[in-house]
């Protein structure tokens, strides 16, 4: 009878929602040990730990902004839209940064003419010093003086056309630069959190367009010194308030806290892809964390 009343209990016991494996940073070369369970199969071992208040935050966050003046003709997202990663955002109006191009061709096409100029002034100076040097001796020194003079000038003029040529390539490879990135795309999958543009506007080079947050999360959490070890795996339980999921991770990261008063340490626990509520961990919402059981 005992036998059987134990296997009941057994059997009943709720069972592992998501497993995901890799191995811990501080151990081997992979990421951090995580596994998600029921909140009912951890909050017993930790109901009697102390807990710290941690929050969720996105993996990565862009703010994307334009690279040069424009105006914006197409906006193919709206504001809460799911994007993957090279998912077109929005286009801007390619006429502007064309119009770039050609002028900075038209420069460079007239400073290369300034350089065979300034060339053929310094071949011109050159054989006028080279005639007066074979008559010397009928000439003054203050006219060979001048010739060797214009000559110095001349090659002074060609330096610099032949830098004002290199300045000139370098703007037409900017512009060129411009000009293929008229469209914006999504750095990598996520939430767009933030449009402040519509087809129409015009935009200045470095102004934020778009916001977009990563669908990876992770906590972010300050716990005293000494309450985790150092080094080795630093196990915790993150459970979401409200949530009956419990996420069984491993720290990944930590820094001492700026304020020193605070005497805190920030650490940094990466939550798994495919969380079971995943919808329920958004980007501040708050969490408790406990230390895991053995």
């Amino acid at each position: 009878m005992i036998c059987g009343a134990l296997a009941m209990i057994f059997l009943q016991r709720a069972p592992v929602v998501q497993s995901v494996n890799s191995p811990d940073p501080q151990t081997s070369p992979g990421g951090p040990t995580t596994s998600v369970l029921p909140a009912t199969e951890l909050r017993p071992a930790v109901s009697s730990k102390k807990a710290w208040v941690g929050v969720v935050v996105p993996s990565n966050t862009a703010e994307l902004s334009a690279d040069a003046d424009g105006r914006i003709i197409h906006v193919f997202v709206k504001t809460g839209a799911h994007v993957m990663a090279g998912a077109k955002l929005l286009q801007f109006d390619p006429s502007d940064s064309q119009n770039a191009v050609g002028v900075a061709n038209a420069q460079l096409s007239q400073r290369v003419s300034d350089v065979s100029r300034a060339q053929a002034r310094v071949d011109a100076a050159a054989k006028q010093l080279s005639r007066l040097r074979s008559g010397a001796m009928w000439l003054s020194q203050k006219e060979l003086d001048q010739a060797n003079a214009e000559l110095q000038v001349a090659n002074a003029e060609l330096s610099a056309a032949r830098a004002a040529v290199g300045v000139g390539q370098a703007q037409l490879r900017q512009s060129r630069m411009v000009a293929d990135r008229r469209t914006l795309i999504a750095p990598f999958a996520g939430t767009v959190v933030d449009l402040g543009v519509d087809p129409g506007d015009s935009v200045r080079a470095g102004q934020v367009v778009m916001k977009i947050l990563s669908d990876g999360r992770e906590v972010r959490f300050a716990y005293p010194p000494g309450d985790l070890p150092e080094k080795g795996a630093r196990n915790v339980v993150v459970e979401l308030q409200g949530s009956q999921t419990s996420v069984l991770a491993q720290v990944s990261a930590t820094r001492p806290e700026v304020d020193p008063s605070a005497k805190l340490v920030i650490a940094t626990v990466p939550l798994p892809t495919g969380l079971p509520q995943s919808e329920r961990f958004l980007p501040g919402s708050p969490v408790q964390v406990f230390v895991a059981p053995p």
